[in-house]
């Protein structure tokens, strides 16, 4: 439940735009004191800040606005049968970086595939944290079914795979350094995502 609700006020945060503690209490229908801890837990991890109070005043917040930081950021990569597509922004949604990568799923074994994955991940995880942007997400989009439960990707005709642990490989690998760069904050490394792009999809994935 305490979950569900930091990411209600995430959602909440990033829809709507920087909220005072009060607002977010009126809007969620939470009681202060649990909008407190969480708004509290939320800025210890570093993924939204407290304004200031001049700005804030400025903004017409009774109190110190609550805003998404725009230091940490995250990778978005969508599998092609002859490319991947890379997206990065910062937890504000303004876009860092945006490029292709080539890959070739269909001249290449699973495992140069996911050796390809790895290597790309890796390179844009770095080019986000050289933007200034400290990663704590990374999402990977795949065409067909994915296995919530086991983190796999099921059935990817496009790509001739099937029961590929995509989630995992990249946990297992991805350098731990990547998320947390050269800040002091230690914030801690997140586990990969897998999605489905095909319409029939299964599920998501988190490992």
């Amino acid at each position: 439940m305490r979950r569900a609700n930091l990411s209600r006020i995430l959602r909440l945060v990033q829809t709507d735009g920087p909220r005072s503690r009060a607002a977010i209490t009126l809007a969620t229908g939470l009681h202060k004191t649990t909008v407190s801890s969480l708004v509290d837990e939320l800025v210890a991890r570093h993924l939204v800040r407290e304004m200031d109070a001049e700005y804030a005043a400025r903004m017409g917040f009774a109190g110190r606005g609550i805003a998404l930081n725009p230091d940490l950021g995250a990778i978005g990569m969508e599998i092609n049968v002859d490319y991947l597509g890379v997206h990065g922004s910062d937890l504000t949604g303004r876009p860092v970086m945006e490029k292709r990568v080539p890959f070739d799923a269909l001249h290449r074994s699973v495992d140069q595939c996911l050796d390809d994955l790895v290597e790309a991940a890796q390179r844009s995880l770095a080019e986000l944290s050289r933007r200034g942007v400290i990663p704590v997400g990374l999402t990977v989009a795949v065409p067909g079914l994915v296995d919530v439960a086991r983190g796999r990707v099921v059935l990817a005709p496009n790509l001739g795979w099937r029961d590929v642990p995509v989630a995992a490989r990249l946990s297992d690998e991805l350098d731990p350094d990547l998320w947390i760069g050269r800040s002091t904050r230690q914030v801690s490394p997140p586990a990969p995502t897998i999605w489905s792009t095909s319409p029939a999809r299964w599920g998501s994935a988190a490992v």
